[in-house]
């Protein structure tokens, strides 16, 4: 008697969606504007970087629904994809060490039912187990007079350090002063309905895995442009598809970004970090992984030390079937987590035969 220990994932319900495009896994750097080219100039460059190693290496590969102009001394290290039809652009010393074909197909910027998202978040944000910041106070408007209609403003003063715990909140619109610091502390996802605005010197999860924070800025108005400049230093995937986006003076981004339109100048350094490794998944019951007993508990630990395991991407299946299960991360974080279930002929449907056991937990790099 075989049994085997595979997965698929389900997506049921808006929560689902929260989770990174699948663009994070190849790119650096996606621009979805068609109308306007994604561009590099000044000494700007897009790297990347493996997750056990700092050293910069191919792989910061940028993709455009649109032409790419890489101008000065602007330098892509890894491929540079432009809209079918479209090129790639070099002037100056403009380089990019990879290729420069064209897609076959425009890159998909969407995500799902991304209303019914927005819309949960909303109603479920944990905003309410965020802390205060060092200087004693709620980071809610920074002068601490939050509107009644509008109450999760976010604003760290110049020189605040706040600590968010892992969650997922929402904030109709996030602003940061002179050197303020934003420091993660777990698996954070954050909905922004409005305006980023991060002044210089400001960091968001300095020296933390980028993985760990993922933003969505949804902006319910597109006529401000995200500007990332002198000295900012973001850890982060950012996905922003309807909002235009600079990086410039020598800001930095560990992570990725997905915007509408995109542009790099000045010493602005984009890197993306490589995952090249997938879950581990280890079975602790049954310890008779195939047997005729009607009934018996599950339990699976999961690892994964690189870009952590995606919640949205946790599912349990006996006999090609779904069943219940609860997850316990040992972790903030979500690189080590838990699976138990109980089955009996009921709760999984279970008859006489072989017991198939499959479990799939895909990592936030997309690795499964």
């Amino acid at each position: 008697m075989v049994c085997s220990y595979y997965g698929i994932a389900k997506a049921d319900s808006p929560q689902y969606h929260f989770k990174p495009h699948a663009a994070f896994s190849q790119y650096a750097g996606s621009s979805c504007s068609n109308a306007k080219a994604f561009f590099i100039s000044g000494n700007a460059q897009t790297n990347a970087q493996l997750f056990q190693n700092p050293s910069l290496v191919f792989g910061g590969s940028i993709r455009s629904n649109a032409d790419i102009k890489v101008t000065g001394n602007g330098y892509v290290n890894g491929d540079a994809t432009p809209a079918p039809g479209k090129q790639v652009i070099l002037n100056g010393n403009g380089t990019v060490t990879g290729s420069t074909e064209a897609a076959a197909e425009l890159l998909n910027c969407s995500i799902e039912d991304l209303n019914g998202l927005v819309e949960w978040v909303e109603q479920n944000h944990q905003n309410d187990q965020i802390p205060q910041t060092d200087k004693g106070r709620l980071p809610w408007s920074c002068d601490n007079n939050p509107l009644p209609n509008d109450p999760w403003q976010f604003c760290l003063q110049p020189n605040e350090t706040i600590h968010l715990p892992a969650g997922i909140y929402w904030f109709s619109e996030w602003k940061q002063g002179i050197a303020s610091k934003v420091i993660i502390d777990g698996y954070v996802r954050i909905l922004v309905t409005g305006e980023i605005a991060i002044e210089n010197h400001a960091t968001v999860n300095n020296n933390g895995n980028p993985y760990d924070l993922l933003i969505f800025n949804v902006a319910e108005y597109t006529d401000y442009e995200l500007l990332v400049d002198d000295e900012v230093s973001i850890n982060a995937l950012l996905y922003a598809p309807a909002v235009n986006a600079h990086l410039s003076g020598q800001s930095k981004l560990n992570g990725g970004i997905i915007f509408s339109e995109l542009k790099l100048s000045g010493q602005a350094q984009l890197i993306r970090w490589i995952d090249e490794a997938v879950a581990e998944i280890s079975f602790i019951q049954p310890a008779v992984k195939c047997s005729s007993i009607p009934e018996f508990s599950i339990e699976v630990e999961v690892t994964d030390e690189e870009s952590g395991i995606d919640p949205e991407s946790v599912y349990l299946f006996v006999n090609d079937s779904a069943i219940d299960y609860s997850v316990e991360p040992f972790d903030s974080s979500w690189h080590t987590i838990k699976i138990t279930a109980y089955c009996d002929s009921v709760s999984c449907g279970i008859t006489d035969g072989v017991i198939q056991i499959r479990a799939d937990v895909q990592d936030r790099a997309g690795n499964y």
